[in-house]
């Protein structure tokens, strides 16, 4: 697989923007890809759909009625009803609109961010939070090497293995959690 292949993987959950980064299960879900992605490119690039339930023309015909009926009003305030006022406030920054009012929106800075609110924004990723911040590993001992039904080392008799120190990770949603549990509970049935 491509490295371009690798990291055109979808996911759908919450998606948060603390102070630094991006999080959120969504995020989660693809920091496998993205983190093995980034072993051979400086950046991958993520396309955020941050308001799946509206498409481009929702969002035309938004801001249509935005510049008859709310003229006077911000852009970004109208934009504060669907995003919170930071995200709103970047948005309109992204498109060129950061001081607009809704009336004096110029067609191109309307497409620009009819584009970004139906189809997605681009996110640049440049690395991780790395090991100590990790949710969640990947990688770890091949599963080829070990026994399905014992999960005892198929290379050193008596050596079993469970949770995260195999590789098998899961989305997020309990299944890493479960994993550890049922795992773990499969090496002491396997000892005696």
């Amino acid at each position: 697989m491509s490295n371009r292949a690798a990291a055109r993987r979808a996911a759908t959950g919450a998606f948060c923007l603390p102070h630094r980064g991006i999080s959120g299960p969504a995020t989660l879900d693809l920091s496998r890809r993205v983190s093995r992605a980034l072993l051979h490119a400086p950046r991958v690039e993520l396309n955020v759909d941050l308001c799946p339930a509206l498409g481009r023309n929702d969002w035309r015909a938004r801001f249509v009625d935005w510049q008859q009926t709310k003229g006077a009003r911000a852009v970004h305030s109208l934009l504060a009803s669907y995003f919170p006022q930071s995200v709103a406030l970047q948005l309109c920054d992204l498109a060129g609109a950061a001081a607009s009012r809704a009336a004096d929106l110029a067609r191109h800075t309307r497409v620009k961010l009819e584009s970004m609110l139906g189809e997605g924004v681009k996110i640049g990723v440049v690395g991780t939070e790395g090991f100590k911040k990790a949710v969640v590993t990947s990688g770890g001992i091949a599963l080829d090497d070990v026994s399905a039904a014992t999960l005892e080392s198929r290379v050193v008799k008596g050596l079993f293995f469970a949770g995260e120190v195999l590789d098998v990770d899961g989305p997020c949603g309990g299944y890493n959690l479960q994993w550890a549990f049922s795992s773990g509970y499969l090496c002491a049935q396997s000892l005696e």
